[in-house]
C-alpha cells in the first residue's frame, strides 16, 4: 500500500500543472482532505504537540542545541 503522504504529494504536483490550480486545490482541501478551516481545538492540539517536541528535544539534546532552529513544514 502506498503511504498517504505520497498520494497527496502526487495529487498536489499534478494539480500544480493545471489551469485554475488554486481553485482546484481549494476544492480538494475543502471537500476531500477537509483541511481548509482551522478550529481552535485543532490549533490547541498542534500547539501542545509542538510544546511536547520542544520539551523532549531540550531534555535529550546538548545544552546549547536550541540557539537556532529551522522548521521545515507545510500547512498549519
Amino acid at each position: 500500500m502506498v503511504p498517504r503522504w505520497i498520494l497527496k504529494a502526487v495529487v498536489q504536483k499534478t494539480i500544480s500543472y493545471l489551469p485554475f490550480r488554486h481553485r482546484i486545490n481549494y476544492f480538494f482541501q475543502k471537500h476531500v482532505t477537509k483541511g481548509v478551516f482551522l478550529t481552535d481545538a485543532y490549533f490547541t492540539d498542534r500547539l501542545q504537540h509542538a510544546r511536547n517536541h520542544l520539551r523532549f528535544y531540550r531534555r535529550f539534546s546538548p545544552k546549547r542545541a536550541l540557539e537556532t532552529s529551522l522548521e521545515l513544514g507545510t500547512g498549519w
